[in-house]
């Protein structure tokens, strides 16, 4: 960063040497590319992030390796790729790796005479695919009926939300829909979850669930309320609905009291310590997803969204969302639609 300089009042060549000085310290104390001091020897490290079927990832760290720099990465000791570095800290992406394999890694630069270790990573295995279905059906006998979202705590415990059109004692349609489903391990029962009427019906469908625990479940109604479940009774809030622009689409969070919610014209909004605040996420296309993970190191959080338009091919992107709600985005494929977004460690 340039700073203010105060030059004396000096004449002639005086004048002239001392602006030398001062822009070529400027110019050294910028150049990130120097080369490493005399007798400390580039090292470069690689660490195994995560591994699927038939990709890897892996980080690549060096130490006073001058950049940029081309290093050559070996697979079995069979020359893989070259890789330009700019940053010190690289992610290596392997891709068309054979499930259930070992592999051995290294990489090395020929011109700074460096050798990483040897890095061991094993491919996962496929499964057998030998799954047994079971099909349920929910209502249809007075009108047309939908499941929009599920929640699983464990298997004795699932809840599944939407709107369910039943009969009345009378046979005829019956005008408060069933707007949730729960199984017990057993069988699964029909819920009607009330709301405090925000938008003008009792019982609105449910668009979209996040459970914390068999005690601490959110739900999202197609009105813009939430109702929350401890386990015993749901108590209904309506606060979002003068932000919200229709329903939410998708919630994740941490606690009742700290979570996210996205809807369409590129809706966010963050609920934490009772007070809602709408992020500008920079787009109007409709956020299809939310989700987020916690970094344990650090306990700091990532949040995803997945932004896209089901009907045009354009503005198709991952936003990221940083612990102070600041906005960044992915790179995404523009002619790839994206509609649901998950991870375990921050690998999207």
């Amino acid at each position: 960063m340039l700073k203010e300089v105060k030059i004396p009042k000096i004449k002639g060549e005086k004048i002239v040497m001392l602006i030398i000085i001062i822009f070529t310290a400027y110019l050294l104390s910028c150049n990130t590319t120097e080369p490493p001091p005399p007798g400390e020897k580039p090292t470069l490290t690689l660490k195994l992030e995560d591994a699927s079927c038939t990709e890897a990832w892996i980080t690549l760290t060096t130490t006073n390796l001058q950049l940029p720099a081309t290093v050559t990465l070996k697979q079995d000791n069979q020359t893989r790729s070259t890789v330009n570095l700019i940053n010190a800290d690289t992610l290596l992406y392997i891709d068309s790796l054979l499930p259930n394999t070992s592999y051995q890694y290294q990489v090395s630069s020929d011109q700074q005479q460096a050798t990483s270790n040897e890095l061991s990573i094993t491919t996962l295995d496929t499964t057998s695919h030998d799954f047994t279905f079971t099909t349920y059906t929910f209502g249809g006998q007075a009108g047309s009926c939908a499941l929009y979202d599920v929640a699983i705590i464990d298997e004795n415990n699932i809840w599944a939300v939407g709107e369910i059109y039943l009969l009345d004692s009378l046979g005829q349609p019956d005008p408060h829909a069933y707007n949730a489903v729960h199984w017990d391990g057993n069988e699964w029962e029909l819920k009607r979850i009330k709301t405090n009427a925000c938008g003008g019906v009792d019982y609105p469908p449910i668009k979209t669930i996040f459970a914390f625990s068999s005690d601490d479940i959110l739900f999202a109604h197609i009105d813009g309320s939430i109702s929350h479940y401890n386990g015993i009774k749901f108590t209904n809030d309506c606060s979002l609905i003068t932000q919200l622009n229709g329903s939410a689409n998708k919630i994740w969070g941490l606690s009742k009291d700290d979570f996210y919610v996205v809807s369409g014209n590129g809706f966010i909004a963050h609920y934490q310590n009772r007070i809602w605040s709408k992020i500008e996420s920079g787009t109007d296309v409709n956020i299809n997803d939310v989700f987020g993970i916690t970094d344990q190191t650090n306990n700091q959080r990532k949040v995803f969204c997945a932004v896209s338009n089901v009907f045009e091919i354009s503005d198709h992107k991952i936003l990221t969302i940083d612990e102070n709600n600041n906005i960044d985005s992915l790179h995404w494929d523009q002619d790839r639609r994206i509609n649901s977004v998950w991870s375990d460690n921050g690998w999207i």
